[in-house]
């Protein structure tokens, strides 16, 4: 099992597993999660409430 913390901090090692640098790594990681927000972002559903469903709270 890989450790990510140790793959992070050990710059061979990142590159004899993966192929990239640490600084590669982070970069592609900083580049994908935006790419994915945004994804995300455009392909969100609306979500719908059910006929009866209310956000009253009922007073005793």
């Amino acid at each position: 099992m890989i450790n990510k913390e140790r793959l992070l901090r050990d710059n061979r090692l990142c590159k004899a597993i993966i192929g990239l640098s640490v600084e590669e790594l982070k970069n592609l990681a900083a580049e994908f999660s935006a790419c994915y927000l945004i994804y995300r972002k455009k392909n969100r559903k609306d979500h719908e409430r059910q006929m009866g469903a209310e956000s009253v709270k009922n007073f005793v």
